[in-house]
């Protein structure tokens, strides 16, 4: 008797296992090509994940120029192209150092916010560290775009027009 139903509900489990696999990729994929827009990127004041990025979609803590040399390395050839390599790899031990800085800055200021007593000078005065070295990165970054700008060609520089541009606030 049961002999008869084993290969049917086999078929019948096999049928529901398929159609759910199925249906989960389908929902991954649909899901996952909505676009940044769906999930809050570029929209004014919107956050994403982590609250890193501004409605811009820029990282909060990279200035604004890394979204340039992102640009100016694809239209180079990418991180492999021997002009990039020759720049990071000249650039690495101050990255290194000011990110080292940059840590320390901004642990100085959660240090001073959660004090006890509050002193207001020495917030300030982290406040101004944390900026200096801020500036201190952007300078560095505008350094790179230069010193790899100069090193596009003409066929790069229309690569590099090609390329989306950065979005606005």
């Amino acid at each position: 008797m049961l002999s008869g139903k084993g290969p049917t509900v086999g078929l019948v489990v096999s049928l529901m296992l398929n159609a759910f696999l199925a249906g989960s990729l389908l929902t991954h994929f649909v899901r996952a090509h909505r676009g940044a827009e769906h999930h809050g990127y570029g929209r004014p004041g919107a956050e994403g994940p982590h609250r890193m990025r501004g409605g811009d979609g820029q990282r909060w803590d990279r200035p604004v120029e890394a979204r340039l040399l992102r640009d100016v390395v694809q239209a180079l050839g990418g991180p492999h192209d021997a002009r990039v390599r020759a720049t990071l790899d000249q650039e690495r031990p101050k990255m290194t150092a000011h990110r080292a800085r940059m840590q320390r800055a901004q642990a100085n200021v959660r240090i001073a916010l959660t004090a006890e007593p509050f002193d207001e000078a020495r917030l300030s005065a982290a406040l101004t560290e944390l900026a200096r070295e801020a500036a201190t990165r952007q300078a560095e970054a505008q350094r790179s775009l230069v010193r790899l700008g100069s090193q596009l060609t003409a066929a790069e520089r229309s690569r590099l027009r090609s390329l989306p541009p950065a979005p606005t606030p």
